[in-house]
């Protein structure tokens, strides 16, 4: 069943719709699904609640802001090469807030898709606590040669990274 939930966090206030895939698991464990950029809940279609079942876990499904049925973008709004931090390390606080969700107490693993792994990843690294584990599918991640031309280093070579 989907819902809504109402999350302030710093861009403002933001209504996420939601569900609850296995909600009547038995474990403390909840696997929380992070969408691609194009995604939302209704995208996901019945493979949350398949592997949860499975896995005998509770699955937590959102569509994030300007995503599905959630608060939409304002037109014309744009978002900056840092969205992916702000929803990792301002909006998932707020939003598991929202929903009395306690990293520590409910053990978490989330499970990313593309923009949704990197996210993942961001909020692993700053958040460690409560998380048991990430399952990511194609994040975005950079690896460089730190030595590269590209990046100031001192070599010139055309092949170079």
């Amino acid at each position: 069943m989907l819902r809504k939930v109402r999350v302030s966090w710093a861009l403002g206030e933001h209504e996420i719709e939601y569900r609850w895939a296995h909600e009547e698991a038995p474990s403390e464990r909840v696997l929380v699904f992070l969408h691609e950029g194009l995604g939302s809940v209704s995208l996901w279609r019945d493979f949350p609640d398949r592997l949860c079942q499975i896995l005998g876990i509770k699955g937590l499904v959102f569509s994030r802001w300007g995503y599905g049925r959630s608060t939409p973008r304002r037109p014309k709004e744009r978002w900056g090469p840092d969205f992916m931090h702000r929803q990792a390390l301002d909006f998932l606080p707020a939003f598991f807030r929202a929903l009395g969700l306690e990293p520590g107490r409910e053990r978490l693993w989330f499970y990313g898709h593309s923009d949704g792994g990197s996210i993942a990843l961001i909020y692993a690294a700053h958040h460690p606590h409560g998380l048991e584990g990430l399952v990511l599918a194609a994040p975005h991640v950079l690896s460089a040669n730190p030595l590269s031309s590209q990046h100031g280093g001192p070599t010139s070579d055309p092949a170079d990274p």
